[in-house]
């Protein structure tokens, strides 16, 4: 059966997004379709139906799924991400947080408005609709609505695989501030201050002054102060 029109649309985009991304680092299922607004379930499924030879052009054993997690199939990924310094270890990526690389999407139809010093940034051309942190998706506030959060705040959390504000309501934010904070060194102790006061719907500045010793206490015992 031949794809549709919209299909072929997202698999370039996939596939685009996918070519970015560089040998010894991964990205996930979810960080991908987050620059796309589309589910990791669907990303998944576009890799999985790949030919062989798409396969070998486009490094889509970069892309992995949630918590590093490997796909099953084909048996040879560990391997292939061995190979270029990536670690594994009982199926999935060691220490995906260190190695965790969103490649950032820039949604315009025109090939030559996108920067020649910035490869990072890759052209998609589903231009429809907003990134998925953006919309609310969960019967609440979308992330990027969220009280506290700017757009780099926001950047960083889509990188670690938190879209909606569904997901960072249910996150450890001490695990997920400990993986941000090895991705991204300079991230301060304030984003943990915003993460908090976002899901309770405080100012992140009564967070820091109510909160600041247990959470200081905390990050001592992980080994983050």
């Amino acid at each position: 059966m031949t794809a549709s029109p919209a299909f072929q649309r997202i698999e370039r985009d996939v596939l685009r997004l996918c070519a970015a991304i560089p040998a010894g680092r991964v990205c996930t299922y979810a960080a991908l379709g987050a620059q796309i607004d589309v589910p990791a379930r669907h990303v998944a499924y576009i890799v999985a139906r790949l030919d062989a030879t798409t396969r070998l052009k486009v490094p889509v054993h970069r892309l992995v799924g949630a918590g590093g997690k490997l796909p099953a199939k084909p048996a040879d990924l560990a391997a292939r991400l061995n190979q270029e310094g990536v670690a594994t270890a009982q199926g999935a990526v060691v220490n995906l947080a260190a190695i965790l690389y969103v490649p950032q999407a820039v949604q315009t139809d025109d090939r030559s408005a996108q920067p020649a010093t910035a490869p990072r940034r890759v052209a998609v051309e589903r231009t429809q609709r907003p990134p998925e942190h953006t919309r609310a998706t969960d019967g609440g506030a979308a992330l990027a609505q969220l009280r506290g959060l700017g757009p780099v705040s926001v950047g960083m959390l889509v990188g670690a695989g938190i879209t909606t504000a569904a997901q960072l309501r249910q996150a450890d934010v001490y695990a997920l501030y400990a993986g941000i904070k090895a991705a991204h060194p300079r991230a301060s102790i304030n984003l943990l201050y915003a993460m908090m006061g976002a899901i309770d719907n405080l100012d992140w500045r009564d967070v820091a002054k109510d909160r600041r010793t247990e959470v200081l206490m905390r990050l001592e015992d992980m080994g983050l102060v």
